[in-house]
């Protein structure tokens, strides 16, 4: 069968069992979008917080630069090598909250989509992943035409916020640089926040709907044949035919046992064909009269049968029979409301003389 026609038949929605599944091996929608928005959202955190801070040691510091930029000589490599080192520990001390907010935003991104598991399936190697077919697929198919349109509107978006936002900076930095170059440090942390908030919003928006095409292209991917659901349900209720043949040879075992316990009856009450309930009642054995038989339709005939070949007293009762039979169980005692009914009828038999030879058997 061709992929295409695997596809097409995947009509079904995907089960819990499915979902779980896929879950398990690590299949989990993921938004690349919802994680760039956390990360931006995280940044702006630690600029709004701390920036102020770190323009000022950024500034303190260039100034200190630029007073001692008299006396460091470029040509001595021991001065070269120090000045160096200053210029990567002061950036690093700079800019590594800002990583780390970027990495830590990232990671709570991820967090707040699916929880981590680990799963080595996906380390494995996979076939699919060498077919020409395969990957002609997932090159030129939906997903990547998808993807590729994701990636050309966050170019649009961000081409048209630092054209509009960062025009105005632009000219702003050059006044600043111009006037009084000290307060370039507080400025371009400004601009630069202002700049970020557009791009957050924007990444917001495509994230909202990033994580709404990628939890429905997880469903859609997930879609099962009928087939599938039929095998999945076989698998966690049973085999329905084999249930049925375990059902039906459990009441031909029951009816078995009743067939022959039927002749131990002192009476069966029928109505008058279609329903038949065997009993026994001798006060020596059981406090309560005690289902030995009951059926419907055939089996009923085969009962009334039984009884008659045995010569049991056969008694007409049609409320009670049906009654019997849909409150009383085999093996069991008669339900209480049923004593006054079943006592007038062996009271009967015993005026008739018919009871006592039947109970003695």
């Amino acid at each position: 069968m061709s992929a295409l026609e695997d596809k097409s038949s995947k009509t079904e929605q995907p089960t819990e069992k499915k979902l779980a599944t896929a879950i398990e091996k690590g299949q989990t929608p993921v938004s690349r979008e919802a994680i760039t928005f956390t990360s931006l959202l995280a940044m702006l955190a630690v600029l709004a917080l701390g920036g102020q801070g770190f323009a000022t040691a950024l500034q303190g510091w260039l100034a200190g630069l630029l007073d001692q930029s008299g006396s460091i000589s470029l040509s001595d490599h021991d001065e070269a090598r120090q000045l160096f080192a200053d210029v990567m520990v002061t950036l690093g001390a700079l800019v590594l909250p800002v990583m780390a907010a970027l990495a830590a935003g990232g990671i709570l991104g991820s967090l707040a989509q699916n929880l981590p598991q680990a799963n080595l399936e996906r380390l494995a190697p996979k076939g699919e992943r060498l077919s020409p077919a395969a990957n002609a697929r997932r090159i030129f198919g939906v997903a990547a035409l998808v993807e590729l349109g994701k990636s050309l509107a966050k170019l649009a978006v961000v081409g048209a916020i630092l054209f509009y936002v960062g025009r105005q900076q632009a000219a702003d930095m050059a006044v600043t640089a111009m006037g009084e170059p000290g307060a370039i440090p507080a400025l371009a942390l400004h601009e630069g926040v202002r700049l970020l908030w557009p791009l957050a919003l924007a990444a917001m928006v495509l994230a909202v709907g990033d994580l709404a095409w990628v939890r429905f292209k997880w469903r859609r991917d997930l879609m099962m044949s009928r087939h599938e659901v039929k095998e999945e349900y076989k698998q966690a209720e049973g085999d329905p035919e084999i249930k049925g043949r375990i059902k039906m040879l459990a009441r031909q075992r029951l009816a078995k046992r009743m067939m022959a316990a039927v002749p131990r009856a002192t009476m069966v009450v029928v109505n008058p064909t279609h329903y038949a309930v065997a009993l026994r009642y001798v006060p020596d054995e059981q406090a309560a009269p005690v289902v030995l038989a009951k059926g419907v339709d055939s089996l009923a005939l085969r009962i009334r049968g039984l009884a008659e070949d045995h010569d049991l007293p056969v008694i007409e009762n049609k409320p009670l029979a049906r009654a019997l039979y849909d409150q009383a169980e085999v093996g069991s005692m008669i339900p209480p409301e049923f004593y006054q009914a079943v006592a007038e009828l062996i009271l009967y038999l015993q005026a008739r003389g018919r009871y006592a030879a039947v109970a003695a058997r």
